[in-house]
């Protein structure tokens, strides 16, 4: 690492740029509980801190990819916009509320969704939680009041499926080559395993995974969401028009 970042400060040198040492960090992902020992890593004779946990991009990233940090940030987010929706329900309805909750809420929950959105049910359900309590503020009802219909009334999708939505619409743009290149070989089509055509050969092939952590990747459940999708949502149309299919389809289970 350290003969890399030699390297590294050559080629900053030579494109006449700079790097700011105190805001350069390290962190080492790992899954196992073992904790794993520091490394010096210098660049240009000044040492990198380690890190448990930074934000990159807008999400936060914690060495073991819980995804707990994340979640924690973007409640406290939604917590402040809920005081903003209790205040506004006294002179606005139920309509512009939900166009309040797509503002202020909403942006949040969807942001890089399709990277966090796999973590497991107990780390993401304080949002779960705080998204059923913007819904029952928009709806003006009982703080315990179900919240299923309120979900298909007001065409509001849960956080679960905000997450597959995205996952669909990954995988509707690599069909349709709308994605940068280093994703052209990310998904098989069955028809490139076998030359039989059958009613499955038009469809992703799905991967195999020992671990159930694994099969929340995009390459695993993304293909799912996607090969069920296909059997109701016709791709062949615009995005706009995808999109508003893929909503519809969804929010009938409700």
């Amino acid at each position: 690492m350290n003969i890399e970042f030699k390297t590294l400060v050559l080629w900053l040198n030579a494109n006449r740029l700079s790097l700011n040492i105190k805001k350069t960090n390290y962190m080492i992902f790992s899954p196992h509980k073992r904790a794993s020992p520091d490394i010096n890593l210098l660049i240009n004779g000044e040492n990198i801190s380690r890190v448990y946990e930074t934000k990159f991009l807008g999400v936060i990233l914690d060495h073991k990819l819980s995804w707990n940090p994340h979640v924690r940030y973007i409640k406290n987010k939604i917590s402040k916009t809920i005081g903003i929706l209790f205040k506004a329900r006294k002179s606005l309805g139920c309509k512009y509320l939900v166009s309040l909750y797509n503002t202020l809420v909403l942006p949040y929950l969807s942001y890089c969704l399709i990277v966090w959105g796999g973590a497991n049910q107990t780390t993401l359900d304080p949002l779960i939680k705080m998204q059923k309590r913007a819904l029952r503020c928009i709806c003006n009802v009982n703080r315990r009041a179900s919240t299923q219909e309120l979900f298909k009334n007001t065409r509001i999708l849960k956080l679960n499926d905000i997450y597959r939505y995205s996952q669909i619409l990954f995988m509707y743009k690599f069909k349709k080559g709308l994605l940068p290149d280093i994703f052209n070989n990310l998904f098989t089509f069955n028809y490139e395993i076998h030359q039989h055509h059958t009613r499955q050969s038009s469809l992703i092939h799905v991967p195999k995974f020992k671990t159930l952590l694994s099969k929340n990747y995009i390459k695993y459940s993304g293909v799912l969401a996607w090969n069920n999708i296909s059997n109701h949502v016709s791709d062949d149309v615009c995005i706009a028009t995808f999109k508003k299919r893929v909503k519809t389809s969804i929010l009938k289970h409700y």
